[in-house]
């Protein structure tokens, strides 16, 4: 159904039938319930440390032997339904930030395949790509520079692949 054709409908209901669809979709999902819940008492800082959490939480996933499980997938995941709350471009590039800076932590201690290492690559240019399209550049750049920058933060032929990849100088 299209959006047009949803308002359409609801545009016909009666305030109290709306209130109860807008009710029975609070109850029967949680994505639902989290977006009101949100939009009632906008607490971006409150929802920022929420999805750093269960970032981090996917990141330390890890089988014997210290080999990563984490997975991108899951990750971008995470990054778009934090952003599709809506709690403002620069609460959107704090995660991808802390998403990006995490996994290379974790770098020190997990070893990660080549599907990884490019899932932390895609990260690092997430965060300079988002930066660049909401006005948040120079925040962004800093942010990644930090990070490669650090030689204690991440493992070193990971910090030294993505800085050759974005063109930075070893």
């Amino acid at each position: 159904m299209s959006k047009a054709k949803l308002k359409k409908e609801l545009e016909l209901m009666s305030r109290e039938q709306l209130i109860d669809i807008i009710l029975n979709v609070y109850s029967a999902r949680k994505e639902a319930k989290e977006y009101f819940e949100f939009f009632l008492n906008p607490d971006s800082d409150a929802l920022l440390e929420k999805y750093r959490e269960l970032v981090k939480k996917e990141v330390i996933r890890a089988k014997r032997g210290n080999r990563s499980k984490f997975r991108i997938s899951v990750i971008k995941r995470l990054i778009k339904d934090f952003q599709s709350l809506d709690p403002g471009p620069e609460y959107v590039l704090r995660l991808l930030s802390y998403s990006f800076s995490i996994v290379m932590l974790y770098s020190l201690v997990l070893y990660y395949s080549d599907i990884q290492d490019k899932g932390a690559l895609y990260l690092a240019k997430e965060v300079l790509d988002y930066g660049d399209s909401h006005q948040l550049y120079d925040t962004a750049i800093r942010q990644v520079n930090n990070v490669l920058q650090n030689e204690r933060g991440s493992a070193a032929y990971l910090r030294n692949m993505i800085a050759r990849e974005l063109g930075h100088s070893d």
